[in-house]
Formats: C-alpha cells, sequence, structure tokens
C-alpha cells in the first residue's frame, strides 16, 4: 500500500502479524499485532516501532494500542505510522528564516487571513493561542457544521498551495478527519509545491508552539 511516498508492507504471519512502514527518505517504521491475551472480547494490540534514539533497546515504541478486531488494529497502526513519517513540512525553512513560531505569527500570515476570510471565520482575529483557536472555530461550526459546509464549498477552487493551508487550519482546530477526507493523499503531495507563507503556515499549525 502507498501513501505519500509511504509504503506498508503485507501484513505477514499467523498468530501475531508484522509489516514495515517505509518512507521516501529512508525512514521506517516496526508495526506489530497481536490478540490481547486471554481477553474474553476478542481485541487486539498493536505497536508502531522506531529505531530511531532507541538507547540499549532494538526498537522504541512511538504508538501503542487496543483495538476490537484484526482489521481495526491493522488500520490503526498503519495510520499511525503513515501519521509518524509524513513530510516534515520544510521546518528547517522555518527555522533559517528566524521566524517565531508561535500563534501569533501564523494568525497575521497573509494566507491564514485569506483563508479565514473566505470560511467566513471572523473570530481569527480575537483568538490569543492555539486553545482559544480551537475553541472559536468548533464554536464557529456549531450544530449546523458552518466551517464543515463552508469547507466543502471552497475546497475544490483553492490552488494547490491554498489547500494545504486550509488542511492545517482544520488541523489545528481538531478537525484533522475533515482534513483527511478532503485532501486525502493530495495535500501532503503537492507540500513540494508550497512555499513562502503558504508553507510557513502549514509548518506552524503542525507545529502549534
Amino acid at each position: 500500500m502507498q501513501n505519500t511516498d509511504i509504503i506498508i508492507e503485507s501484513w505477514d504471519g499467523d498468530l501475531a502479524f508484522t509489516t514495515e512502514a517505509t518512507a521516501s527518505d529512508g525512514r521506517f517504521l516496526s508495526l506489530y499485532a497481536a490478540p490481547l491475551p486471554a481477553c474474553v472480547w476478542g481485541r487486539w494490540m498493536y505497536t508502531v516501532d522506531t529505531s530511531e534514539e532507541a538507547g540499549d533497546h532494538e526498537l522504541r515504541p512511538i504508538a501503542m494500542e487496543i483495538a476490537y478486531t484484526k482489521e481495526d488494529a491493522f488500520a490503526a497502526a498503519e495510520e499511525a505510522a503513515r501519521q509518524w513519517l509524513r513530510p516534515t513540512l520544510r521546518l528547517e525553512l522555518v527555522a533559517l528564516k528566524g521566524t517565531t513560531m508561535d500563534f501569533n505569527t501564523w494568525k497575521h500570515l497573509s494566507p491564514v487571513q485569506s483563508m479565514a476570510e473566505r470560511l467566513g471565520f471572523q473570530a481569527l482575529a480575537m483568538c490569543r493561542d492555539w486553545d482559544d483557536y480551537r475553541n472559536r472555530f468548533i464554536s464557529a461550526n456549531g450544530d449546523a457544521g458552518r466551517m464543515v459546509k463552508a469547507t466543502e464549498s471552497l475546497w475544490d477552487y483553492l490552488s494547490t498551495g491554498e489547500r494545504p493551508v486550509l488542511a492545517a487550519m482544520l488541523h489545528a482546530a481538531d478537525f484533522s478527519r475533515l482534513a483527511d477526507r478532503f485532501s486525502g493523499d493530495e495535500t501532503w503531495t503537492t507540500l513540494d509545491r508550497t512555499e513562502g507563507d503558504h508553507a510557513l503556515a502549514v509548518a506552524l499549525a503542525v507545529l502549534r508552539r
């Protein structure tokens, strides 16, 4: 299975199953899933492990959870691996620019202000920090799903540089599933064509410092 230059091999095993996820830059993760011993509900556990900074151990877990079925365990482990191996959003570029990596810098970036205006999210100017932004965005969405509907109306009209900005704004507001539903593989693929303040807006929304 391939997703944004991340390749996940087929799961292999009998009672317990393993596979590997590899990014195009050579980073890789080991995935493991097995039935939870003596669980009357037949639940499964999974781990996602890295060899980076593992110390005296061969592997270090970066994700470890329990799922209700084998299929759920496989899917959750694969998604955790994708999240870990996704591009680093040019964070080195952000550091080189000497930019203060905080919320106030982010909310004053032109791509962020423009996107908020197009969404009809007027509360951006009043937001004090990332938590305040999340709470106000959720409030603006409301029971009627106003922000969700605005995203649905806007997405197809955005450029390849604008879509990652909107996806990152959704992610920072705890609407990650919505961002993934709209962007699929596309947002992370188009990051290579996202430059300047657009790339900076995405990086700061992911860092959320």
